[in-house]
């Protein structure tokens, strides 16, 4: 029988641990564990997606946000699916007008979680939202502020600074999680200035060579959403859909059509037409 010398044992222990070190560094890390993050609107699931990296798995709920309206005839049930993901959720980023069913989801999930904070995005003083025009209707939210800041570049910095916010705070309530915050606070602040960067540089080009090319400062979308890239760019909103607005009267109507027509016909290449 061979005998085995100390010296030859400890050499072939040593040479297993190298071999063994180097298969560890080739084997991939083992995946992260995730948080579930349910949102309404797609402008804040590119945030999330954007700030939160691997460590966040992002669903939009199935019912539309212009289908939330308080209105008899746009209030909307939320689907079984929509709900099981709210309930399921370790954050809720929701943003604009919302029905008594979503609302009531959303206050059991939070009854359910009180440690965890739940905002809708629309209450944040920083975007400074404004009265908006009165053909949006259900789309307004409380007082009747227009919603739609991302179509502001720089409002959408002030959104993504509060959705960095939220999903610290779920990171820190997580257990898998919470022993590594400092870690994932740090990816996500280099992230989150990643973000920001690219929504400046956005705001640079359309300040300066996008709508600087069009002669004039009309915009005519389809709905009236764009009065944020209106204010922030001086430009003039002329929505088409504010000739359908079953609110106007027949004067009202008629005058419109007379000024959208002489928009057109003053300056063909007066104006912009954004989708």
């Amino acid at each position: 029988m061979a005998r085995w010398r100390p010296a030859a044992v400890l050499a072939l222990l040593s040479v297993l641990a190298v071999v063994g070190g180097c298969v560890d560094e080739n084997e991939p890390p083992p995946p992260r564990h995730q948080l579930d993050v349910v949102v309404n609107i797609f402008p804040i699931h590119w945030l999330a997606e954007q700030i939160g990296g691997d460590v966040v798995s992002v669903q939009s709920i199935e019912a539309e946000p212009h289908e939330h309206g308080d209105e008899a005839d746009h209030e909307t049930q939320l689907s079984e699916p929509d709900k099981e993901l709210i309930r399921q959720a370790d954050a809720n980023l929701f943003a604009g007008n919302m029905s008594s069913d979503l609302r009531k989801t959303l206050t059991d999930w939070q009854q359910k979680n009180p440690e965890a904070r739940l905002y809708d995005i629309s209450e944040l003083k920083k975007l400074d939202l404004k009265p908006g025009p009165p053909e949006l209707a259900e789309d307004l939210v409380a007082d009747g502020l227009d919603p739609h800041f991302w179509m502001d570049p720089l409002r959408m910095t002030h959104a993504a600074q509060w959705v960095n916010n939220q999903l610290l705070s779920a990171v820190s309530l997580d257990e898998a999680l919470k022993t590594s915050a400092p870690e994932y606070r740090e990816e996500m602040q280099g992230r989150l200035e990643d973000v920001k960067e690219t929504l400046e540089k956005l705001h640079d080009e359309l300040d300066d060579p996008i709508l600087k090319g069009c002669s004039g400062r009309s915009i005519v979308p389809e709905h009236p959403a764009f009065m944020y890239l209106a204010e922030q760019y001086d430009l003039h909103q002329f929505a088409v859909s504010s000739l359908w607005s079953k609110d106007l009267t027949p004067q009202v109507r008629s005058q419109r059509e007379k000024d959208l027509e002489e928009l057109f016909r003053s300056d063909p290449q007066g104006y912009c037409v954004v989708g």
